[in-house]
Parts: structure tokens; sequence; C-alpha cells
């Protein structure tokens, strides 16, 4: 494997993304073939760590768009603005700033 990423920054964002969506690829194939096989136990397995790793995709994703969100606020963008940009309602862009 040396070598194979020269100038590419491995230890980016990006990278790691990219590396998680082939996992997350590669786990549905496999379930899918366990399910072909007839192998229950290995497909729910599977089927938990496709759930498992969602749900912490989300989650990052979440934190992600609040951090965007309150950086926003602090310069002063307005509550219309930041929701436009950032895809959610006013309310919710009220209910972070009301929360700083």
């Amino acid at each position: 494997m040396k070598g194979e990423f020269t100038d590419v920054d491995t230890t980016s964002s990006a990278f790691e993304n990219i590396q998680q969506a082939v996992k997350i690829a590669c786990a549905h194939t496999k379930k899918q073939e366990y399910q072909e096989k007839g192998d229950d136990f290995m497909s729910a397995v599977l089927d938990q760590y496709i759930s498992t790793q969602a749900k912490e995709a989300a989650e990052a994703n979440g934190l992600k768009l609040a951090r965007k969100i309150i950086n926003l606020l602090k310069q002063n963008v307005p509550v219309l603005e930041i929701a436009s940009i950032c895809g959610v309602s006013a309310r919710e862009v009220e209910e972070f700033k009301i929360a700083l």
C-alpha cells in the first residue's frame, strides 16, 4: 500500500469520508451475499453495523451543521440568511441564537 496515496492527504476529513463510504458499500454488498446464502446471523450482524455507521454519520453531520450555524450567528449573519445557507428553518436558527 505504500506509495499508493502519493500527494494525497490521507488524514483529511474528505479522505476519511471516502474510506467510510467504501466500507459501508462493502458492508451492503456482503450483507446481500449473506442474505442470498441464507445466513441470517451474518446478515443481521452487517445490518447492525450499517445502522450504527449511518447513525454516527448523521450525528457527525448534525454537529457540523450546528457548528456552522453557531459560527454564522457569531458573525452576525441574519437569521433568514443562515436558514437559507444551512437549509433549516428560521425557527431552528433562532433556537441556536437563544442558546448562545
